[in-house]
């Protein structure tokens, strides 16, 4: 029976310390078989005692090494990113420095461009003298090559001939002979500028004052006026001639040219074209010769150029520099001389032309 009964008591308890983990981890479920409890502090705030501040407790932890708890290495870890974030900061510092001077850099750059741009266009952009004498050349170049007729009539071509040869003409150069008839230059008029710039035409001081009337004036409703434009005309040319201006009379005669002045442009519709146009012409032309009899000092002048000198087209030129004058428009009758005057202006300044550019033109090496 003693046997029997120590017997009993050892499987009793065997069985005791085999059940003894399922009895503590029924109790604690904090308790892990094969290990210890997960905590070892007690927190009273915690249920069943467990502290989360304290390390869990992982069976084999050595076969897990990334989740084994290093309080050293998170502290490094920490001051790590912060010297990382440090050198981060300065890094884009520096690279924000380094792209406000590449922008800077941009901006230098650009303005010397806008410098290099400015600069090529002054040094291609003409002139404004350089665009006169282009002009110039163009004119030049249109009353050498047929201009219209209306152009050559006016005295404007052969003017334009005429300044381009002055301005050619090299003291003591021989000029070219290009010779004009006596009987031309009767039938030109020419006309000199008054002292305050308005030219006046010499057309109608030619012949001593005496008019010839156009055709659509020459009618029995413009006798009145005839008559008395006729007579202080003549009267204004000859106390012109003597140095004595009656400023009364030219005044008078301008309102009486004025005033036909307007009733010739009324009557546009019951005039034939060609003689409205000769007549306003006509008019024209009177208006400016009384304009030249306003100034005293042109008296010289204008007994000058009421005959003009010279045997060639050099001869006139100079005639002409010397006393300040330039062509008047071609009166009705007298278109011709002025086309052959043109012809005769214009050879003159081809040749000038040819000899300029034989003597610029160097001689060839021998």
């Amino acid at each position: 029976m003693p046997a029997t009964r120590h017997t009993i008591a050892g499987v009793l308890g065997a069985t005791l310390l085999m059940l003894t983990p399922d009895i503590a981890s029924a109790q604690n479920p904090y308790f892990r078989a094969g290990g210890n409890l997960v905590t070892t502090q007690v927190n009273p705030v915690v249920p069943f005692g467990r502290n989360f501040a304290t390390p869990a407790y992982y069976p084999n932890a050595g076969a897990y090494p990334g989740y084994a708890y290093n309080p050293y290495g998170s502290n490094l870890n920490g001051g790590a990113s912060v010297i990382s974030a440090q050198g981060q900061y300065l890094n884009d510092r520096q690279n924000a420095l380094l792209t406000r001077q590449q922008v800077k850099q941009s901006e230098i750059d650009t303005q010397r461009r806008i410098f290099d741009e400015r600069m090529y266009e002054l040094a291609n952009t003409p002139s404004q003298n350089q665009i006169r004498e282009g002009n110039r050349q163009l004119q030049v170049q249109r009353a050498l090559s047929a201009p219209p007729i209306n152009e050559i009539a006016s005295g404007y071509s052969i003017n334009t001939l005429l300044t381009n040869s002055q301005l050619m003409t090299s003291p003591g150069a021989t000029p070219p002979m290009v010779p004009i008839p006596d009987n031309i230059l009767a039938k030109i008029n020419v006309t000199p500028m008054s002292s305050t710039g308005t030219p006046a035409s010499t057309a109608m001081l030619k012949f001593g004052g005496k008019l010839s009337w156009p055709f659509a004036l020459q009618t029995n409703e413009f006798a009145s006026v005839r008559k008395s434009v006729d007579t202080s005309f003549a009267k204004a040319v000859e106390q012109f001639n003597a140095g004595q201006i009656d400023a009364d009379l030219i005044i008078s005669l301008s309102k009486t040219l004025t005033t036909l002045q307007a009733r010739v442009k009324g009557m546009a519709g019951q005039i034939d074209g060609p003689d409205f146009i000769e007549a306003r012409k006509f008019l024209n032309q009177l208006e400016s010769s009384v304009t030249a009899l306003k100034d005293p000092e042109l008296s010289k002048t204008i007994n000058a150029a009421s005959k003009i000198k010279g045997a060639n087209v050099a001869e006139v030129i100079d005639y002409m520099s010397r006393n300040g004058l330039k062509f008047a428009p071609a009166m009705t009758g007298e278109e011709g001389a002025y086309f052959a005057l043109h012809q005769a202006f214009a050879s003159y300044n081809v040749l000038q032309m040819n000899t300029q550019q034989a003597s610029r033109t160097p001689a060839p090496k021998e």
